[in-house]
């Protein structure tokens, strides 16, 4: 997994993951509060990523690195009762690919968002519908043990 996963999406290297993702891109909703320059710490120091809009309801999170391991990311937003979700893939080629990866992200004000990640085993990795892992995260989500307990926080940067 490229450390564009690891730092954006807080996902670890065997990372929340499935086959579908919770909703269709077409139920997607659109924060504009996402856009812009957003910078966290890792232990390899500070990582800079560059979200910028696609189309009608995605996102494009191109990391601003010279390390051509760094892929970029093509996410959307799933809203599940009062929680929204991103829900990720890795861009090869100009296109998404490989099975979605999900995080929960709050905005705590207009200048840091706060991404959870699912544990490994809270979802499914096969599912037979998106609608079967709409419910596992409607139902889930708000039990304990559902993330990873090691939310990270994003701060946006202003030039």
């Amino acid at each position: 997994m490229t450390r564009t996963l690891f730092v954006f999406l807080t996902l670890l290297i065997a990372g929340c993951y499935s086959d579908k993702p919770i909703a269709a891109l077409e139920q997607a909703v659109f924060d504009e509060r996402l856009l812009g320059k957003w910078s966290t710490i890792d232990d390899e120091g500070e990582f800079i990523v560059l979200v910028s809009r696609v189309g009608e309801k995605e996102y494009m999170a191109i990391p601003d690195t010279e390390d051509d391991q760094d892929e970029p990311m093509r996410f959307y937003i799933t809203q599940v009762g009062d929680e929204r979700f991103l829900n990720a893939r890795e861009v090869h080629n100009g296109k998404p690919e490989g099975d979605y990866m999900f995080g929960r992200y709050t905005v705590l004000n207009n200048k840091q968002v706060l991404i959870d990640v699912p544990e490994l085993d809270a979802i499914p990795h096969e599912v037979a519908s998106s609608k079967a892992l709409y419910d596992v995260f409607r139902e889930k989500s708000g039990q304990p043990g559902f993330y990873d307990g090691n939310p990270r926080v994003y701060h946006r940067v202003v030039d």
